[in-house]
C-alpha cells in the first residue's frame, strides 16, 4: 500500500498531518520513488515480485507495470533523460540542468543484480530502454547526476554509468568507472555494501555510507561498522 499525507510545516502544524488517500498495490512493495516533476507527479513502486507498478499521486490512477526483473526489485530511481539536457551540461560545463525537469528514465535494480532502465516519458507507454551490467548481486542503492548513474551493490565499489550510451534492451552497457567505497574491506578480500548515496549536483559531490562485516578468519570479533566517505565525481 502507498499513502499520500499532507504534512504540517512548521512545528506547530505537524499535529494537522492529514491523509490525502491510499494506493493499494496488492503487492509487498520494498521500495519506491517519485518524479515530483511530472505534472501530475507520479510514484514508482517496486515489489517483490519483481514488478514496477506507476501511479498518479494526485489521483490514485495506475499507470501501468512494468515487468522485466527475475528477481525483488530493491532500488527505483528517476532520473532526467539524457536528450533533455542541453549538450553544454552532458559536458561538464554547467551544473546540473535537472532542476525542474520531469524525468524521462527510470532506474529499477533488484536483489540479483539486475538494471533496468525504462523509457518514461510518456509513462502509460514505458518500455524498456536499456539495461546495465557490472552490479554484484543486490543493488543497495541508487544516485544520479546529469547524465551519470551511481549504483550501490553489494560489493565494496560504486559503480558509474553514462546514460548517453544506452542503446536499447540488447545492449547491455557496462560500467565506465568504479569508486572504491570501502578501500579497508577490499584489503582483507570482504565486501563492503553501499547502503545509501547522496548527490549535491551543484557542488559536484557524492556522499555515500556503507555497512561491513568481517569474518572470524580475519578479525578476532566480527561486527558492523558504518562508513562514510565524500567523493567529487568528475
Amino acid at each position: 500500500m502507498c499513502q499520500v499525507w499532507a504534512l504540517g510545516t512548521t512545528p506547530q502544524t505537524a499535529a494537522s498531518s492529514h491523509l490525502l488517500h491510499s494506493h493499494y498495490v496488492y503487492e509487498s512493495v520494498r521500495c519506491l520513488a517519485v518524479d515530483w516533476n511530472a505534472s501530475p507527479p507520479v510514484a514508482a513502486l517496486g515489489a517483490t515480485s519483481g514488478n514496477i507498478s506507476l501511479f498518479e499521486l494526485d489521483t490514485g490512477r495506475k499507470l501501468g507495470v512494468l515487468k522485466r526483473h527475475d528477481a525483488e526489485v530493491s532500488a527505483v530511481l528517476w532520473m532526467v533523460h539524457p536528450d533533455a539536457l542541453p549538450a553544454s551540461v552532458t559536458a561538464g560545463m554547467e551544473d546540473d540542468g535537472s532542476k525542474g525537469a520531469a524525468a524521462g528514465l527510470l532506474v529499477s535494480g533488484s536483489l540479483d543484480g539486475g538494471l533496468m532502465v525504462w523509457d518514461v516519458r510518456q509513462p502509460r507507454t514505458a518500455v524498456l530502454a536499456g539495461r546495465l551490467q557490472g552490479a554484484r548481486k543486490r543493488v543497495c542503492s541508487l544516485a544520479a547526476s546529469s547524465h551519470l548513474l551511481y549504483v550501490g551493490d553489494y560489493s565494496s565499489s560504486i559503480k558509474v554509468y553514462d546514460m548517453r550510451k544506452l542503446a536499447g534492451p540488447s545492449h547491455a552497457v557496462p560500467p565506465m568507472a568504479r569508486l572504491p567505497a570501502a578501500p579497508s574491506a577490499d584489503a582483507f578480500g570482504d565486501v563492503c555494501p553501499v547502503a545509501g548515496m547522496i548527490v549535491d549536483p551543484k557542488a559536484k559531490i557524492l556522499l555515500n555510507s556503507g555497512i561491513a562485516w568481517w569474518s572470524d578468519e580475519h578479525w578476532e570479533v566480527g561486527g558492523l561498522i558504518g562508513e562514510r566517505m565524500w567523493w567529487t565525481p568528475r
